[in-house]
């Protein structure tokens, strides 16, 4: 089976994304306090949905190989590990691992306002803070992010 060139890039920058939405528990009545975990199954929902529309547009000779390489990429998303811990004192702390065992830390701050979450993070060894903005609603934070030009929705589901 062919392995797509990007498979892996698309995995990478799934890993350093998650984190900064991954969150753990601190049992004040705060929605966001709480572990939360990447939903490998919803978010490849989503992904899958917004590459259906581009594998149609494609010409039929392309189309098999790009569904193989979709496939791949999908496949690799659903075994993305990733949890992190949102703190009382508006700090959080997030470990993700992608699924060839390449691992991440983000530590940064983060802010609610009504189902709006800010995170502001950094991740370990690097000295530029990322800002992902998402809803927490119905036991969920949904992260939409530009994925070359399609949005694409990364979800994390609490527990």
């Amino acid at each position: 089976e062919p392995k797509p060139q990007n498979d892996m890039h698309t995995v990478r920058l799934l890993a350093l994304l998650i984190p900064s939405f991954l969150l753990s528990a601190c049992g004040d009545g705060n929605p966001a306090h709480g572990t939360w975990n990447f939903d490998g199954e919803a978010t490849v929902a989503s992904v899958e949905a917004a590459m259906k529309a581009d594998l149609e547009k494609m010409p039929e000779d392309q189309r098999a190989m790009m569904q193989t390489m979709m496939t791949g990429m999908l496949e690799g998303m659903k075994k993305m590990k990733a949890a992190m811990t949102i703190n009382a004192d508006g700090t959080f702390s997030v470990d993700a691992e992608t699924p060839d065992g390449e691992k991440s830390k983000i530590a940064g701050k983060w802010t609610l306002e009504g189902e709006k979450i800010t995170m502001v993070g950094t991740e370990e060894g690097k000295t530029e803070a990322e800002t992902k903005v998402g809803t927490l609603k119905d036991g969920k934070i949904v992260i939409a992010e530009d994925a070359g030009g399609k949005t694409v929705e990364m979800i994390f589901s609490k527990g």
